[in-house]
């Protein structure tokens, strides 16, 4: 499992990992108490998801990726996985807090576009994209 935990929210971020790590298991067969089609299930839905402006943005390859990117006011992030068919897939859970607030219909402000760009440096980072 991989981490990647810039500020804050710190907990959370952790068992947000863990979850996706334990899903992720799950789906390959390895974890009894969960149902394999269920885990199967979830991932797939990940992978449907239309946000691709974090995690697979970051990456610039054609990669499996299944994640929620998600927003809400004064914070951005996103949580997935890399490659999740593959031997060694990789969870990253980010987020960035503390921006500055806007009205619905206005466009954010640069430091939401900084937050992006320093996130998908993270992921490609991480990945080694």
């Amino acid at each position: 499992m991989s981490l990647v935990r810039p500020r804050g929210q710190g907990r959370a971020l952790i068992d947000l990992a863990r979850a996706l790590t334990i899903v992720t298991s799950g789906a390959k067969g390895t974890v009894e108490y969960l149902p394999q089609p269920a885990c199967r299930f979830a991932l797939q839905m990940l992978s449907r998801q239309t946000d691709r402006t974090i995690i697979p943005a970051a990456l610039g390859i054609a990669v499996p990726v299944a994640n929620k990117t998600a927003a809400v006011v004064g914070m951005r992030g996103d949580a997935g996985v890399i490659d999740p068919d593959s031997d060694h897939p990789l969870v990253i859970v980010i987020l960035d807090e503390g921006l500055p607030t806007y009205r619905s219909g206005q466009r954010p402000p640069d430091q939401y576009d900084q937050a992006i760009r320093y996130m998908r440096r993270v992921v490609a980072d991480a990945y080694g994209a």
